[in-house]
């Protein structure tokens, strides 16, 4: 197995294992913060397959953005004296039975796959970066889209800061 397979099958299992921390976390910080750890798996596997573009917005968008949004809303909710971010587990039961299932039947297929001879492997494809066209393009043809875009996204953060600072 290659270098790449393994730091495929690596960030794979730690995407995996940050999708299970947010299930089971107790808290809504907590589970913002496994979710952190699974869409930055999400950018590192997107890096291994050379998508770095994909890569790259992943990190701006869910990470930089959303990712952060909803920390600071979860942390901003905050009620005196109220567990207002404790949260239950009540099919804990249900979906465990269910991911033992098909944690069984990967593994039943992956068994299958090596006994054929087939075991999958991930091969690294020829690294062409696509971030360099893309800037080219919006600092070249796509300038003023790209420049009245960030003008309409500027007016909308001043109207909300202006919507959420009205007293009612």
């Amino acid at each position: 197995m290659s270098i790449h397979s393994t730091a495929f099958y690596f960030f794979s299992f730690v995407t995996v294992a940050g999708g299970v921390g947010v299930l089971l976390a107790r808290s809504l910080l907590h589970a913002a913060f496994s979710l952190l750890v699974v869409l930055l798996g999400i950018a590192a596997i997107y890096v291994l397959l050379a998508a770095d573009l994909l890569a790259v917005v992943q990190l701006m968008v869910y990470v930089g953005g959303v990712l952060v949004l909803l920390i600071f809303g979860v942390m901003m909710s905050a009620k005196q004296g109220l567990d207002a971010h404790g949260v239950g587990n009540h099919n804990l039961l249900w979906g465990g039975a269910l991911g033992a299932v098909v944690i069984a039947g990967l593994t039943w297929y992956l068994g299958l796959s090596a006994r054929a001879g087939a075991f999958p492997s991930v091969a690294m494809p020829a690294w062409k970066s696509s971030l360099g066209p893309v800037g080219q393009g919006l600092l070249t043809t796509f300038v003023l889209p790209f420049e009245v875009v960030s003008v309409l996204l500027l007016i909308a953060l001043i109207g909300a800061s202006y919507v959420a600072s009205r007293k009612t």
